[in-house]
């Protein structure tokens, strides 16, 4: 049922933000471009985000500051992803309620760029 639900959620988001995907892939490495862009590299396709949003729900720590300079951000409280530029690339990682919070948030304030969920 849960899952369901999340299918349901994440096709709403599809459907109002075309700009919007869920990417299942192994992640083969993380690193950061030009100090501050941080890169996947998933299927040997690098790709660059401005931001990190970190959506693992209710235990959600700090992120580890490997990358210093790296944009990370926490979902909670919503308002804080409105710091993100409207344009700007955002990996969202963590798939369930909290994600779902996170692109109804940025559904709201329009964002327009790409925001990639792993």
């Amino acid at each position: 049922m849960a899952r369901r639900y999340l299918q349901a959620e994440y096709a709403k988001a599809a459907k109002n933000n075309p700009n919007f995907q869920i990417i299942s892939a192994q992640v083969n490495d993380i690193s950061v471009e030009q100090g501050i862009y941080p890169c996947i590299h998933s299927d040997g396709e690098p790709k660059l985000y401005d931001a990190i949003v970190l959506a693992p729900g209710l235990q959600f720590r700090a992120a580890p500051h490997r990358f210093p300079n790296v944009k990370v951000i926490s979902p909670y409280p919503a308002g804080q992803l409105s710091s993100i530029d409207k344009d700007a690339p955002i990996l969202v990682l963590g798939s369930r309620l909290a994600a779902v919070d996170v692109l109804v948030h940025l559904a709201a304030v329009r964002h327009r760029g790409p925001i990639d969920i792993h």
